[in-house]
C-alpha cells in the first residue's frame, strides 16, 4: 500500500497497534490550520470477513477521532457495498454512520467478469 502527497504538506505518521484483519497506513496532516488524519486501509479479499475486522476498524476510528478534527478514510475494504441486504455491508455502513463518515463512491469500483 502506498500514499503519495506533496512535499510541502506537514505530515506525521501515526503509530497504531498491529492489526490482524487489515493493513493500514495512518498519517496526520496539517493543512490550513486543520488537522486531518488519512487512514489508508487494505483488507485482503482472500480472507473471510469476520467480526474482528469491524472491531479493529472501530478501534482505529476511535483512536483517530481523538487525534484530529477530520478523518479521511480510503482504501479497499473488499466489502460488496452494492449488496444492500448483506450483513457485512450493513455493519460497515453502521460504523460509517457512527463516526459521521460519508461514502463518496457512488458506483462499483470493479467489474465482474462473466464466464
Amino acid at each position: 500500500m502506498v500514499v503519495y502527497f506533496r512535499s510541502f504538506f506537514k505530515c506525521v505518521c501515526i503509530d497504531l497497534p498491529l492489526l490482524k484483519t487489515f493493513e493500514i497506513i495512518a498519517l496526520k496532516f496539517y493543512i490550513n490550520k486543520a488537522d486531518i488524519i488519512l487512514l489508508a486501509i487494505y483488507r485482503p479479499g482472500s480472507a473471510p470477513i469476520c467480526s474482528l475486522f469491524f472491531q479493529e476498524l472501530v478501534s482505529v476510528l476511535e483512536h483517530a477521532s481523538i487525534l484530529a478534527t477530520y478523518i479521511l478514510l480510503a482504501g479497499d475494504f473488499n466489502v460488496h457495498m452494492e449488496r444492500h441486504d448483506d450483513l457485512h455491508t450493513i455493519s460497515l455502513l453502521d460504523i460509517f454512520n457512527m463516526f459521521q463518515l460519508v461514502d463518496r463512491v457512488s458506483e462499483p469500483s470493479h467489474e465482474w467478469a462473466v464466464v
